[in-house]
Order: C-alpha cells, then structure tokens, then sequence
C-alpha cells in the first residue's frame, strides 16, 4: 500500500484503538502539569462507535533520550518530560502550567477512558494467550472459601480484586498456610472496602517461590506513535514510586507496530532486567504474547505484569493488570464477553465525577468550575489537592454521601474540603449526606465545608447538631483545610 504525504497528516481510518491511537493527537491527554499524577475517573464514558478505517503513517522517530517522568492517567503509564511533544503534550511554551483546575480541565476533558478488569480477569486473558499464570480459585463468598479450603494446596496467596491500587499496604493481600486461615482471611477480604471501593471477590492464586521480581509492561507512546516495552528490575512495587526514587531502574525499549517485537527487543530487555543470555527466548517469547495475544486480540492500551518472578528457569505473572480501550470494535467486545464472563464496560459507575491526583486534601464540589476553582484556592494556600469531585447539580444525600465515604476510606487524604454553592443542589441534603456518611464510616478526618445557596440555614442547623462547622467564604474555608491537613 502506498502512503501519501497527505495519508501521513490525516486521522487513521481503521485498525485497533491501540493503533489509532498512536495517530490520535486530539485524543491525548495533556499532562504537562505536575499536579496530575494519577487521573482515573470512576465513571466510563459513553462507548462510541469506532471508525471504519486506519492508516498508521510510517513514522520512524527515534524515542527521546532524555529521562522523562513516568505518570498514570486512566490506568494508562505514560510519560511526561520536557522532550514530550505532539499529542502528549502542550506546545513549551503553555507546558508551563501551574493551575491545579487548567491542568485538571485539560485531563478530563481529552483523556481517553479505558475499561479496566481485574487481576483474575488479566491472568484469563493471560492464559487465552498462552502465557502461563499460576492456578487460581475465584471466591465471591464465604462458602466458596469453605468449599475451596479443602483441595487447595498450601500455602495460598488470598487477593483481593478491586479496580484501585494499594490492596497490599491495606491488608487486601494474605497468605494462608492451612484451611483454618484460608477460610478466615477470604471471610475478612471478603467484607474490605479499599479506598472507597467494595472488594468484589478473592483471588487464590498458587504460591510462588519468588527468587527475584521484576517489572515488565507494554504500554502506548503517542508521542512516537510506538510501543513501549516498559521495564524495570525493582518488580514488585509501585512503579511511579521507581519512577520518583530511583529512576535509573526504569528502562523503555521502543517498537515500530509495523515491525512488532524482533529478538533483538527481548535482549535489550533481558539485558536491563538483569537476566542471563539463556532467558532471551523465554523472554521473546513472553513479549510476543502480551502484545500479539492481548494487546492487539483484545484492544488493549496497557498490559503489565508486576511482579514478574524469576522461579529457577521460569518467568511467571504473579499479578496481571489490563485495561481495555473504551472504543475497543464490537467483535472484540464479544470475545471478551465470552472470555471473561461478563461485559467489560459495565464497570461500578458512580453517579459523581472524580480524578485521583496525588495530594492530600480532598475536595468534593458541585459543578466542575466550581470544583477546579476550589483546587485552585487549596493550592494557593499551601496546600495539596488529593482529587477532583464533582457531585453535579442537584445532587441528592446519597451521591453526597458515597463521594464523603470515599474519600474518608483514602490513605492519602488528610482532610475534606467540601464546597458548596447551593442552587438546585440544596444544601439541607448535602449536610445530610455528610452526617449519614460520618455515621457510617469508621475513617474520621476533619472536614472543613462551605456551604451557601439553597436552603442555606436547615443545611446548617444539620451542621450544628452534628457537631460540624461551616464557613461562608471560600478563602477562608480553604485556609482551614490547609491547617486541619496540618500544612499550614
């Protein structure tokens, strides 16, 4: 096929999202703020029909030297650096941004949503592939766990499947090492909430004898329209936190996706992980399978492995994390459907609108101005949004309520900024769906709310008698949240 000048400028046409989006600027989302560490909105964009057509344009742009910094958006690892250009990032000169609700702005509004399936559902995928995965045991209640306890073979790794990171620092991760603990501690995992989410089931999953763990993902670079091998030989942890604290363990190995992954990518890769010559080929052949037999079958944007062990002469996924492009064809969809068990679009939707960032004062306001301005009056106090949450108009005591209980359930906030401008959201049930979610969760952190409109005065009589004060003024608002995070 011959590929014209104007086929290199012009949007793809079909293919896999994957693919398009390697020719998808306007699709990217701007990361050049500092402040958007983490972006993963709860609620899934409404599924749009994919284009009818594609044409990659043979880019052959090396991937920038320079060190740039690893961030995640939508379950997605990309990076952010200086070099970063195109439809990764802004032009230099409006790459200097420092507003909170700008950089906010630009995340949600041309981010990409992504489905994303849990570590049991990744290792399904992993196996409908070939690659091999220790055996698991799904438990969704606790008679499955008495059931299982049985004929499992100890000792069992218990784990809990949620859609948010920091299971293991929760205690969502165990080992049983008899049928006693086994039943016991899915009975526990079984009844967490982490980080404001409800445990769905139990993974358990063989134990593996771990000699070294290590890191291994691919992942999408638009600003090359390439693949990248990302990998590191710190397995095991969080990745970002590599990333921050020791970067040089963090490697990129670039692929052409009209070329795919050649020998010569897996010794580069076995050679930065630290593994001999002999694990060249096993090594190949784990890449080829990641991307030919997930990433590509299932129009996936991210599959990571981490950890990845080194048993004697194995590599084996212990963990499993894929996330499918919201536009993935409907074929796919299908497929997915029958491997899984289930539609994965279909995730938890919240009926309120949030981005995790890497702060540590909650924010919840009504109205996505209101909310990015809010961020905006933290910072210029001292402090540090944790997210952004938008409950919207009119919102009743139950969306108030869930969006409190969440972020009272996350480790990284410190305290609660809540603002309220009352028009048809009315404050009296705003009020009451902070007090019912203070009686129901057992994190207590201060809460600092602001809260003027629409039944301004029963708002605050609700206020009162549950003991919480309130302030009319934003500024002075946001500078007792910085104090009560203790910033300030």
């Amino acid at each position: 096929m011959t590929v014209t000048a104007s086929d290199a400028h012009s949007p793809p046409r079909c293919g896999t999202p994957a693919t398009r989006a390697l020719w998808a600027p306007s699709a990217a989302p701007s990361i050049a703020s500092a402040i958007l560490r983490r972006g993963r909105p709860y609620r899934i964009g409404a599924r749009r029909s994919p284009p009818d057509g594609h044409l990659v344009p043979p880019e052959r742009a090396d991937i920038h030297s320079n060190p740039s910094r690893l961030v995640e958006v939508n379950g997605m690892h990309m990076y952010a650096g200086d070099r970063l250009e195109g439809s990764f990032a802004r032009s230099r000169a409006s790459d200097q941004i420092t507003d909170a609700g700008e950089a906010l702005k630009n995340s949600i509004a041309r981010a990409p949503q992504s489905m994303r399936l849990y570590e049991y559902e990744g290792k399904l995928l992993f196996s409908s592939a070939g690659i091999k995965v220790p055996g698991q045991v799904l438990l969704r209640t606790p008679e499955d766990a008495e059931r299982a306890a049985g004929s499992a073979k100890y000792p069992v790794v218990l784990k809990a499947q949620v859609l948010v990171g920091g299971r293991g620092k929760a205690g969502g991760v165990k080992i049983a090492r008899n049928p006693d603990e086994f039943v016991r501690y899915a009975r526990e995992i079984l009844n967490m909430t982490i980080r404001g989410e409800k445990v769905a089931a139990v993974l358990a999953a063989d134990y593996v004898d771990i000699e070294r763990e290590l890191y291994l993902s691919i992942i999408v670079d638009r600003s090359t329209r390439k693949y990248i091998i990302l990998h590191s030989d710190k397995g095991g942890v969080d990745i970002e936190e590599v990333a921050r604290q020791s970067p040089e363990h963090i490697f990129r190995t670039a692929f052409d996706p009209f070329v795919g992954i050649k020998e010569y990518h897996a010794r580069e890769v076995a050679r930065n992980l630290g593994l001999g010559a002999q694990f060249t080929g096993r090594v190949l052949d784990l890449l080829r399978k990641m991307y030919e037999g997930v990433m590509l079958r299932y129009d996936a944007d991210l599959v990571e492995i981490n950890p990845l062990a080194v048993s004697g002469q194995e590599l084996i996924p212990v963990d499993a994390k894929v996330t499918i492009d919201d536009n993935a064809q409907e074929p796919v969809v299908e497929e997915l459907k029958r491997v899984l068990g289930r539609d994965p679009s279909e995730g938890e939707v919240h009926e309120f609108n949030y981005v995790k960032l890497d702060g540590y004062i909650g924010i919840i306001g009504n109205g996505a101005g209101l909310t990015m301005a809010t961020m905006d009056e933290v910072q210029r106090f001292g402090g540090k949004p944790a997210d952004f949450l938008d409950i919207g108009g009119g919102a009743e005591r139950g969306i108030v309520k869930d969006a409190t209980k969440l972020l009272l359930s996350d480790p990284d906030v410190k305290a609660i900024f809540i603002n309220i401008l009352g028009g048809i959201t009315r404050c009296d049930e705003v009020a009451s769906g902070v007090v019912e979610a203070l009686g129901e969760s057992r994190d207590k952190k201060p809460i600092v709310i602001r809260l003027v409109g629409t039944n301004e005065e029963e708002g605050r009589r609700i206020l009162e008698r549950a003991g919480i004060s309130y302030y009319t003024e934003m500024d002075e608002a946001a500078q007792a949240a910085v104090r009560a995070a203790g910033v300030a």
